[in-house]
């Protein structure tokens, strides 16, 4: 049976409308995104045909300026890797995806399914607008890291359409807020890293920055966490105090520096000692003595030592970078006999340790500081009271001892005196006797 043109042109056009051939609308995307335009058929009811998207309005047949085809089934041609078909083609979705998108991208879309018959074909057209945007955010990463330094370098990726004019770094401390962080300003757009000075040893900062455009500024990159490396200390040990507690022993306690002056972990302390020469001959070397860092009160004994003499004894902090400035005293062991007084320290004995710690130290031990030092020997301690009377109540029984003793040895020696008299005045008198008879 003949159907005639006019029936033909009227069920097509019924066809089209069923199926909604012609559409339009308009997409608006940023440059460097990813959009997608959509167009669909029925392809369950109707089949799979194949379908093109072009470049400008409908055209009668065809795709104008064609950008991609696909058969049936597969994607038979593309202007570019750029343009992608990634919807279902059995279900009918000839959807068109533009990745990284261009300002030169922006136009008008058709798509077109080729459905056999007079004016069957199903068409879709749109307008895509493509528009600058802020750069997208930057990858921050470390490029030096020393005690007191942090360079940190950057790498641009997608300026958003518009060329990148200036970078914001913002540092902070690890425990404070971003309000409090330093800001540093970028104004060449070329530079790709940046040096922050002036931080403190052993501490961790956080970094993150922006980059900024003609259209406005872009996401904050990712979060850089760096800890500065530690230095040795910068105060010496706190609070040293030394205490005799025999003729052959001193107690030796301090406290650590203070913890902003440590510059790290504290591994340990250096004890160096000596006798304390006032005259600055350094005949005794010195002898040290190594204590790991366990508690708030450190404490040594420093044992083997000669009685009733003045010794030096100096304390270093040490972390794994090195050992800090010293911190000195002098203290004299207690004597093994009589202690009538208390030993007084020359004038110039404090600078006189310092200098002799100064020139005693070896190498390994880093002399920065040394505080000042005047301290005289201590006897008035109950201990050394009680040793005292002791001592007071031996000497008066041998003064009583010494005073008897010779009241008895004059004694003595009057009888004998009186004993040789009277012999000599009996000797004479016999002498005499014996004259007369003769």
């Amino acid at each position: 049976m003949m159907i005639s043109g006019r029936r033909c042109v009227t069920l097509s056009w019924s066809f089209c409308q069923l199926l909604g051939c012609l559409s339009a609308k308009s997409i608006v995307a940023t440059v460097g995104k990813d959009v997608t335009l959509p167009c669909m058929y029925d392809a369950e009811d109707h089949g799979r045909h194949p379908a093109c998207w072009g470049r400008g309005a409908v055209f009668l047949w065809d795709c104008a300026d064609e950008v991609i085809k696909a058969g049936r089934t597969t994607v038979t041609s593309r202007l570019s890797r750029r343009y992608l078909l990634l919807g279902d083609l059995d279900k009918g979705d000839v959807s068109l995806t533009i990745r990284q998108l261009e300002e030169s991208d922006s136009g008008v879309y058709s798509c077109r399914v080729e459905i056999p018959g007079w004016f069957n074909d199903h068409t879709h057209e749109l307008t895509l607008m493509v528009v600058p945007a802020p750069p997208n955010p930057l990858k921050l990463e470390t490029r030096e890291v020393h005690k007191r330094t942090i360079t940190v370098h950057w790498t641009p990726l997608f300026d958003g359409g518009r060329p990148i004019t200036s970078y914001m770094i913002y540092m902070k401390h690890k425990l404070a807020s971003w309000e409090t962080a330093v800001i540093n300003h970028v104004l060449n757009p070329d530079q790709t890293q940046s040096t922050f000075v002036g931080l403190h040893p052993a501490e961790t900062y956080n970094f993150c920055m922006f980059a900024s455009n003609s259209v406005g500024r872009s996401n904050a990159s990712n979060v850089l966490t760096i800890t500065t490396k530690e230095a040795a200390p910068e105060g010496p040990p706190l609070d040293i105090q030394l205490k005799a507690l025999s003729s052959h022993s001193i107690q030796v306690t301090w406290k650590p520096p203070r913890a902003d002056l440590r510059n790290g972990v504290l591994l340990g302390y250096s004890i160096g000692y000596r006798e304390y020469d006032p005259a600055n001959r350094q005949i005794e070397k010195w002898q040290y003595q190594s204590v790991r860092a366990t508690r708030e009160v450190e404490s040594v004994m420093l044992n083997h030592l000669k009685p009733s003499t003045v010794y030096g004894v100096f304390i270093q902090a040490r972390t794994n970078a090195g050992v800090g400035p010293v911190a000195t005293d002098l203290c004299s062991t207690l004597s093994q006999a009589t202690i009538e007084s208390s030993f007084p320290l020359s004038p110039g004995a404090t600078s006189e340790l310092t200098e002799s710690v100064e020139e005693g130290v070896p190498e390994l031990f880093s002399v920065e500081s040394l505080p000042t030092l005047e301290k005289m020997i201590d006897f008035t301690g109950e201990g050394n009271i009680v040793r005292m009377g002791v001592v007071a109540s031996f000497i008066v029984i041998l003064i009583l001892v010494f005073i008897f003793r010779r009241r008895f040895l004059l004694k003595k020696s009057s009888q004998e005196d009186e004993n040789i008299y009277d012999s000599v005045q009996r000797l004479e008198q016999h002498s005499a006797l014996h004259e007369q008879q003769v």
